[in-house]
């Protein structure tokens, strides 16, 4: 019975050995898992920082080029604004002297007239006058009249 007893003991212990060697290459090779994962995942994090980084740089040129771009356009819609009222003014101005370059002309036709209704007048009296005078002088002349 003792060498049943020795048997099953070294058995036993045989079986606790492999049992121990086997749970530490387990273990072990869970560790490797682990540690494969940890480095896997430690890539991973350090290339998801990176390209944080690299937003985080290109969030910040543009943003920067956006208020660059606002400011611009802030200064072209006061550039146009002054330009607008320029023009205004300008066109006010030319509308003004145009109104009143018409009402000069209209003022210079009706001088026009006036004058070319005298000027009529005048020489419709004129070949009245040099008629009359023809006679005057075809009778002192001896002329007949007719």
């Amino acid at each position: 019975m003792a060498q049943i007893m020795q048997d099953v003991r070294s058995n036993y212990e045989k079986l606790a050995v492999k049992n121990a060697q086997d749970l530490k290459q387990w273990h072990e090779n869970q560790i490797a898992d682990v540690q494969v994962e940890v480095s896997q995942n430690t890539e991973a994090l350090q290339g998801a920082q990176m390209e944080r980084g690299d937003l985080s740089r290109q969030i910040q040129t543009l943003e920067i080029e956006l208020a660059s771009q606002q400011s611009l356009r802030a200064s072209l819609e006061d550039t146009l604004r002054n330009t607008e009222q320029r023009n205004n003014m300008e066109m006010e101005k030319y509308n003004n002297l145009l109104i009143r370059l018409e009402e000069e002309l209209t003022h210079l036709r009706a001088n026009i007239q006036n004058q070319t209704q005298e000027y009529e007048t005048l020489l419709s009296m004129k070949m009245k006058l040099e008629a009359e005078i023809g006679t005057y002088r075809s009778l002192l002349d001896g002329g007949d009249f007719k």
